[in-house]
Order: structure tokens, then C-alpha cells, then sequence
């Protein structure tokens, strides 16, 4: 995440102190560029908040895997070559430093560095892995989740008639999985509640983008009010316990009330349990979308029918879907777009052996930054690369080390076998409940990624796509 940006009025010291400080990072650093910039103090903010992903690959194709950029004061060194990779994720002075993503996008309080250090330990290691990714727990998460999905898709076909309806896929997409992944955490929500979340979640999702940044509160309250508001809105929704919310919510909001209660306000948890709750929806949402977007749309929908098959092969037995795993993991690959950051806070930095035999030196506080997207595009590792090739992982007895959409390490996504529960609980109501298809497609006006949304997860499609769908008959 961005450290907080540096504002002073003070421009012409320190336009003096940047061009010092560029002279010194030229001498010390030998073996990479830093990036030449025309705006004192902002550097190269604007070209990275229009189009961080071309910022990223224009500098990787002109100065290598390694440079460095000053956003907004804070210098970020990006590490490209994913053969570097375990050398900045092993390294113990570089630490992934939750605790400003927390603040910065979530609003929850900053907490000393040995509270920080307990709750991230309490989650990796006991929290996450016991109720999340245990297969007894993550079962019965997915049948909480498959029940309520059921009970909402049942309520729609009464109402349809097993007519056709038309609406865009997205829409689809949010409706499938909003209500109930959120009951499936979070219990049993009362409907005009979920509405609120609901509308609270859409208006702060649409700006998150601009909260992943880590500018300062102020900024957020006079330009993006209505985000702001919205999140406040849900977190303060969010405090509030519900009968038969889940194992996982339940462990984590009995960890910050009870063993740090007199840190924690219930705003605070409440603002805890804002991560996850957009966790479960901002990326699967879109994740969903590019799936059913990929399978409508390549060879004409032949996927699909290969997807069905193995469906009705093996049932529902989630195990099984090899075909449907291939392709999760070829529309991630796609569309999987995440930093991975590190930052050191010794005194005098830390060094790092790269596999070429040159050594990187990092200054205190500056940012260390590995963008998968670039190993997920590289022709060398995946042939073939822009293009969807659904069973590109089939016969793959694991997936490359390179192959990273969830993240690495204690960064990765917790929640990671949930989500891919979700998305196949669709494609299996798809296949043998729906039948669903474009509706006046143009190829030359498909969707693609929303630029501003870079690094935050799964990419948002900037337009949406029109199908209709109807309810086999039963």
C-alpha cells in the first residue's frame, strides 16, 4: 500500500532536499535508474494513478526489471524479475506492513507495532488457516454459502416464470453473489439491512481504487465524500453481531474484543470487519464476471459445453472440477492484478542478493513492489500470453511458482479456496439451472480493465456486457 503522501508548503526547500536526496540515490545505487520526473515532490503520481499498468510495463520495457519511481514523495523500487522474488519475500528486514492498509483504506485506528505484530501473527497462523482453509470449516462455509445462494435463486425463478431476462452480466454477477456470501459471513442480516450494506458497499467499491492509494483523510472527506460516508456507513453496520454468522467472523471478532478490547472500540471492529466484508465481494464479484465473460465468449461458447460435461460427469463434487479449476486459474492469470510491497524500517536499510549477482540496496521506509502481472504476461513463461486458453493449467500437477493472483506470503489472500467454492457453485447452477447468453455482442466494443483500478485485486471491466438468462424447466 502507499505511505501516506508527503504535503509541506515549504516548495522551494524541499525542491532543494529532492534534488539532493536524487543526487545521493544516483551514487549509491549503481546498478539501477531512478526514474527522471519533471514535478517536484509529485513525481510521477499523475502517470501512475491514469494508467499504473502501462506506467509499469512502458518502465520495465525501457530500463529492465529494475527501477524506481517517486510517487508523491514516497519512493517505490520495483523488483520485477520474478527469479528476485524469494529474495524480497525471505529477506526478514523487509516486512509487509498491514497495518497502513488497515488504516488508510478501512479506518481503523493505527495500533503499536507489537499489537500489530500479534493480530497479524493470531490471524496467519491460527485465525485464517482453522476457519477459512480447514476443509471442515471452508465445507461448511461453502454450503452456508451454497444455501443462501439457492434460497435467493429460487426466489427469482418463482418470480420469472422461466421467461427470458435480460440484464448485463455484472449485474448478474453482483446479484449471484453479493447476499449470500455476505450472509454466509456474517449471519443471519435482515433484508432492509443487507439493502444498506448493499448500497453502502456499491459506492465505497467504486471508489476503492482511490482509498488503496493511502492519501490522508482529509483528502478523502472533501473529494470522495460520498465513498467515505458509504464506508462509515457499512462499518458502522458491521458492528453489530448476527445469529449463525460464521466460525471465522465469529474467531476474529472474539480476538480483537476480547484479547485487545481496551484498544479496540466497537467502531474499530466494526472497521475489522469492513476487510472482510469487502474482501468476500471486491474481487469475487469481478472474478465471477471475467469467468461467465471468457466462457461466453471463446469458440463460441465451446468451453462451456466442455464445462458442462465434466459436470455432469462428476456432479457436484467440487474435487473434481479439474476443467473448471483450469479455467479460474487462466482468468485470474488474466486478470489477477496485484502488488506485492515490502518496506524496511532499519536505520541504515537493507541489501538484497539478486540472482544476476548484483546487490540492491534499500533506504529505510522506501517501498520494494513485485507486480505478478508482468510474469503472468511474459511469453517465455506463458505462451501465447494475451490470449484465454482454458485448460492452459489443466494437465499442470502444480501451478508455477510465477503464477501468483492471490499474492505471496502473509500478503496472500486467505480466503483464496472460498472464492473458488463460490465461482464454482455458479458454473454448476449455470450448467444444470440456467441457461444464459450474450445479447448483441461486439467484439470490438468488449470490456477491458479499468486503468485507475490498478493493483487492488481482480481488474474491474470498464463496461458491461448484455445477456439474457432463463430458468430450465424443473
Amino acid at each position: 500500500m502507499i505511505v501516506t503522501a508527503i504535503y509541506t508548503f515549504f516548495i522551494i526547500g524541499v525542491c532543494a532536499f529532492v534534488l539532493s536526496f536524487n543526487w545521493k540515490t544516483k551514487r549509491l545505487y549503481t546498478n539501477y535508474t531512478l526514474i527522471p520526473y519533471r514535478i517536484p515532490i509529485l513525481g510521477h503520481l499523475f502517470d501512475f494513478l491514469k494508467d499504473a499498468n502501462q506506467f509499469i510495463f512502458d518502465n520495465f520495457a525501457k530500463y529492465g526489471s529494475i527501477f524506481t519511481a517517486n510517487i508523491c514523495g514516497q519512493r517505490f523500487t520495483f523488483l520485477l524479475d520474478v527469479h528476485d522474488l524469494l529474495t524480497m519475500t525471505k529477506n526478514p528486514s523487509l516486512v509487509f506492513s498491514g497495518s497502513e492498509m488497515v488504516t488508510t483504506i478501512f479506518g481503523s485506528r493505527r495500533v503499536e507495532k507489537d499489537i500489530q505484530e500479534d493480530i497479524a501473527q493470531v490471524l496467519h497462523k491460527t485465525i485464517y488457516p482453522q476457519t477459512l482453509q480447514r476443509s471442515d470449516a471452508l465445507n461448511a462455509l461453502t454450503v452456508r454459502f451454497v444455501e443462501s445462494f439457492h434460497q435467493s435463486l429460487e426466489k427469482d425463478r418463482m418470480s420469472s416464470n422461466e421467461e427470458w431476462r435480460q440484464c448485463t452480466l455484472f449485474d448478474l454477477c453482483h446479484r449471484f453473489i453479493f447476499g449470500a456470501s455476505t450472509r454466509a459471513l456474517f449471519g443471519d442480516i435482515e433484508d432492509e439491512e443487507l439493502k444498506e450494506l448493499e448500497t453502502n458497499f456499491v459506492t465505497f467499491n467504486d471508489k476503492f481504487y482511490v482509498f488503496s492509494r493511502g492519501l490522508p483523510v482529509w483528502f478523502y472527506k472533501l473529494f470522495y465524500r460520498s465513498a467515505y460516508q458509504a464506508r462509515e456507513k457499512g462499518i458502522k453496520l458491521l458492528i453489530k453481531q448476527r445469529p449463525n454468522q460464521s466460525e471465522f467472523i465469529t474467531a476474529a471478532r472474539e480476538f480483537y474484543e476480547e484479547k485487545h478490547g481496551d484498544v479496540f472500540s466497537p467502531t474499530d471492529v466494526g472497521a475489522r470487519m469492513m476487510i472482510f466484508f469487502w474482501a468476500s465481494l471486491g474481487n469475487t464479484i469481478p472474478a465471477t464476471f471475467w469467468v461467465l465473460y471468457y466462457l461466453l465468449t471463446t469458440d463460441k461458447g465451446r468451453v462451456l459445453e466442455v464445462l458442462r460435461d465434466e459436470i455432469l460427469t462428476h456432479g457436484e463434487n467440487m474435487n473434481e472440477m479439474k476443467v473448471a479449476d483450469s479455467v479460474i486459474n487462466e482468468t485470474l492469470r488474466l486478470i489477477g492484478n496485484v502488488f506485492l510491497m515490502r518496506c524496511t524500517y532499519k536505520e541504515d536499510g537493507t541489501s538484497l542478493d539478486l540472482h544476476d549477482g548484483r546487490q540492491l540496496h534499500i533506504h529505510p521506509k522506501d517501498l520494494v513492489c513485485y507486480y505478478p502481472t508482468i510474469s503472468h504476461y511474459d511469453k517465455s513463461i506463458f505462451p501465447d500470453p494475451y490470449k484465454f486458453q482454458y485448460d492452459r493449467f489443466l494437465h499442470l500437477d502444480k501451478l508455477p511458482g510465477s503464477y501468483m493472483p492471490f499474492g505471496i506470503g502473509k500478503s496472500m489472500c486467505p480466503g483464496r479456496f472460498f472464492v473458488r467454492n463460490e465461482v464454482k457453485t455458479i458454473l454448476i447452477t449455470l450448467v444444470k439451472e440456467i441457461e444464459l447468453e450474450l445479447v448483441d455482442f461486439n467484439y470490438q466494443q468488449r470490456p477491458r480493465f479499468r486503468k485507475e483500478c490498478v493493483g487492488t485485486g481482480v481488474m474491474v471491466p470498464d463496461r458491461d456486457v448484455k445477456v439474457r438468462y432463463r430458468f430450465k424447466k424443473q
